[in-house]
């Protein structure tokens, strides 16, 4: 076994884990660790990643979709603007140089860090009033335009903008969770499609040892899950994407 192959396969259970630990948070991670521990290019990881993600949570949403849990109806409506933002990130994205990209993402990971602490400690999870069927109508195709882009730009998958946006449409958190899945793998495969077209291929060999390590990853994770408490769980999480968005930024300001 290379290195290489080796750090492959550790990115690829950190990231898996992550995921089963925290339930969020593990693509842009992903994209991050992939980018610096292996030879790919930034652009080469972001397509493994989201490639990852979409698996993992495909997966999750054909459970899901067996037990009715998915508002089909909500996802209609969001999908449009997101295929059309999404084809707009990815052609800018590749337009983009790799420095500027890592340094956004250093300050996306402070952002995340920072609303999931707050949410955590200080914000209570509820419902929000619920909107007329127009200004639902306008809201999705937002939400859908800010999701498809920095998912197509930076490889977001959009569970972290589309949960707090759906509960502030009036509907239940659980259909919120549930949603942002089905939104996640949708993205996902559209971004893929997108760079594939644009020219950026996934390359095949690392996606496979990537996407395999991450499942035995996710499956850790999820263990671990259960006998660890989910707020001190995220608190970490929190504060270890803050500290690792600081030292992007210090590492590209030197």
């Amino acid at each position: 076994m290379t290195f290489e192959t080796f750090m492959m396969i550790m990115a690829g259970m950190l990231s898996g884990s992550i995921l089963g630990l925290i339930g969020a948070g593990s693509n842009i991670l992903s994209i991050y660790i992939l980018y610096k521990m292996t030879p790919l290019s930034f652009h080469n990881a972001l397509v493994i990643a989201i490639l990852n993600t979409s698996i993992n949570s495909c997966l999750v949403t054909v459970k899901n979709v067996v037990k009715k849990k998915v508002n089909f109806k909500l996802i209609i409506k969001i999908l449009p603007s997101i295929v059309i933002f999404s084809f707009i990130g990815s052609h800018l994205s590749l337009k983009t140089d790799p420095f500027t990209l890592e340094a956004i993402q250093g300050v996306i990971f402070i952002v995340i860090g920072s609303l999931t602490f707050y949410k955590i400690h200080f914000d209570e999870e509820s419902e929000g009033e619920k909107l007329s069927k127009k200004l639902e109508s306008i809201y999705c195709i937002f939400t859908g335009a800010l999701i498809g882009f920095f998912n197509g730009y930076i490889g977001i998958t959009g569970g972290i903008i589309a949960v707090p946006a759906i509960i502030h449409m009036g509907y239940k958190p659980k259909t919120a969770m549930t949603s942002s899945l089905a939104i996640i793998t949708c993205t996902g495969i559209i971004s893929v499609i997108n760079y594939n077209i644009s020219g950026s291929h996934i390359p095949v060999h690392p996606a496979i040892i990537f996407i395999a390590a991450s499942l035995i990853g996710l499956t850790i994770g999820q263990f671990i899950h259960r006998f660890a408490s989910e707020k001190n769980l995220k608190s970490a999480f929190s504060i270890f994407f803050i500290f690792l968005g600081s030292f992007v930024l210090y590492e590209i300001s030197k």
